[in-house]
């Protein structure tokens, strides 16, 4: 990209309009996933309700009324008239399926070129979508990519009413699906397991059939008298052409990139290729000693395969990979997809999250689209309920000193990602083994815990905010080698998120700098990037601030921990 159009686009900067210091900016907004610009001249237009319908059914946003899709503010006529047309429509069920909004959400901003009416629409829980238009989900239902709306799909919309129901997704029985479908070899195994985790389980005494019932696999229906194999029995212990035929769009597949040889696709590779049942529990088995095969970190198998002497990161890897399996939408797309990189380790699974990523990072939230098999790996000591298992990861990768995981979301098909880097974070000291995090607690603390500076270790000419008043650069002050590190994430809504952490990181090395000042180089709407990246940067100990009394400051700066 030419410096000259790059220097354009970082002047334009993405104010919270729920700032309540905003008058003090002449603000000018940009399209994102996040931010929708309407002009609403002729009052509420129709597209509006698409936005609203889009974003609550994908990660939330903020439409601005009274703003050009170039960002130039033209305002709104009549602002109380404009808010109590939306406020009747969002409550007309024939017009809108669920209104998700308080009138918190909605606020009129005074501009110089007139009126703003902001409206904050949050991520829809899963008993909430699919939010639609109208009376019919299938014809109503928008979600958002990038920076546009689109008609869901019928699969989509499926999906979304499937997952707000109280049945488990891997609950339904399989008509004519019996024990003969099952591998024994792997049922014996998973005994095995039980027996060597909880020995005086009284489950083990029960037959094969009742064993299944007793852990979701098996389930008779009480109406009909249909009884049967489910979706959970044939995943967790069936037989490879068994689970083709119950679930086509089953897919497992685990790679090892390894080499630096471009020639070579992967070092190793484990699908599904008929020789081994590739059913869940076989997946999970050879899976995991493969992760964790060259850690140089202490750790032993017993014979029965369950953990000895284990680390933390070994428990980390664990939970990650059950995590994929028990949360995957296996009627999605795409499949369960492992890769482990010389640098990284990558879990992929179809499905949309359950949770927003925001409840997700903070743990505590169990909400798993397959509880049958959630308990059937519990019991052998490798998942956890609560929402406890993202704590379990993080604490094993912050023990290790590593950059610390990440997670993002993918529509067009729905898919999670997770990355967890086999890298030394950029603040850890090998010297003395710490990081500038003086917490042991996990990536969701208070910020009270967060270690910051003191602002008299920084040198003036460092200090990019200079004083408390002067919180943001002037156009001409924009720093053309801050501009040259920032550009891989203009023009780009979707950067992948670790590369999004470490430019910011690298931004706010050796220098303090505000969220606003950061929305600008990174051409990113400022109350985004603060809740998506800042915020949890913060948290987890990489960034300080440099008013940690006051965090919501509208002044408040950022400085990369042991760089100042």
């Amino acid at each position: 990209m030419p410096f000259e159009s790059t220097l354009k686009m970082a002047r334009i900067h993405h104010p919270d309009p729920f700032d309540p210091w905003l008058s003090q900016s002449l603000p000018r907004w940009r399209e994102g996933d996040d931010m929708e610009l309407k002009s609403a001249r002729g009052g509420l237009p129709k597209s509006l309700w698409e936005s609203y319908s889009a974003m609550a059914n994908t990660q939330g946003g903020v439409i601005l009324l009274g703003v050009e899709d170039n960002g130039d503010v033209t305002g709104i006529a009549n602002p109380a008239h404009l808010q109590k047309t939306f406020w009747d429509t969002i409550h007309n069920r024939g017009k809108v399926s669920i209104n998700l909004l308080t009138p918190e959400d909605v606020k009129a901003i005074p501009h110089p070129a007139g009126v703003v009416l902001a409206i904050r629409v949050p991520r829809a829980s899963r008993r909430q979508r699919p939010v639609f238009l109208g009376q019919n989900p299938l014809s109503g239902t928008y979600r958002r990519n990038h920076e546009g709306d689109y008609h869901a799909t019928e699969p989509e919309v499926s999906r979304m009413l499937a997952d707000r129901g109280d049945e488990p997704a891997d609950g339904r029985i399989l008509e004519g699906f019996g024990l003969s479908d099952i591998d024994p070899a792997t049922l014996r195994q998973y005994r095995n397991r039980l027996a060597s985790h909880k020995p005086t389980h009284p489950w083990l005494n029960e037959s094969d059939q009742d064993l299944l019932a007793k852990l979701g696999g098996w389930r008779r229906e009480r109406v009909t008298g249909v009884e049967g194999l489910t979706i959970a029995g044939i995943l967790m212990f069936g037989r490879e052409e068994t689970i083709r035929e119950a679930v086509p769009s089953y897919h497992v597949d685990y790679r090892e990139r390894l080499s630096l040889d471009p020639e070579v696709r992967w070092t190793d590779r484990l699908t599904l290729d008929g020789t081994w049942h590739a059913n869940l529990f076989q997946f999970y088995q050879r899976v995991v000693q493969r992760l964790t095969s060259d850690l140089k970190l202490p750790f032993q198998l017993e014979a029965t395969l369950f953990r000895k002497g284990e680390t933390e990161v070994h428990e980390a890897i664990r939970e990650a990979l059950v995590n994929t399996l028990i949360h995957a939408d296996h009627l999605g797309q795409g499949g369960i997809v492992v890769e482990k990189h010389p640098d990284r380790l990558e879990f992929s699974n179809p499905g949309a999250l359950l949770v927003s990523l925001d409840q997700l990072v903070r743990g505590n939230v169990s909400e798993c689209r397959n509880k049958a098999l959630q308990t059937m790996f519990m019991l052998i000591g490798t998942a956890e309920k609560a929402g406890s298992g993202v704590d379990k990861i993080f604490r094993g990768w912050k023990a290790q000193a590593w950059t610390l995981p990440t997670v993002s979301e993918q529509t067009q098909p729905d898919r999670v990602t997770w990355q967890l880097p086999l890298v030394t974070r950029q603040d850890h000291h090998p010297e003395t083994g710490s990081t500038h995090s003086d917490s042991d607690s996990t990536h969701h603390d208070d910020l009270d815990s967060t270690h910051s500076d003191s602002d008299s270790t920084h040198h003036d000419d460092l200090d990019s905010t200079h004083n408390d008043s002067d919180s943001t650069h002037s156009d001409n002050q924009q720093d053309p080698v801050l501009l040259a590190i920032a550009t891989p994430a203009r023009g780009n809504p979707r950067l992948p998120p670790e590369q999004m952490e470490s430019i910011i990181l690298t931004l706010c090395r050796g220098r303090w700098l505000t969220g606003r000042q950061l929305a600008e180089y990174l051409d990113r709407h400022a109350s985004g990037l603060r809740a998506r990246f800042l915020t949890p940067l913060v948290k987890r100990g990489v960034l300080s601030l440099k008013h940690p009394d006051k965090p919501n400051r509208a002044d408040q700066a950022y400085t990369s921990n042991g760089s100042a």
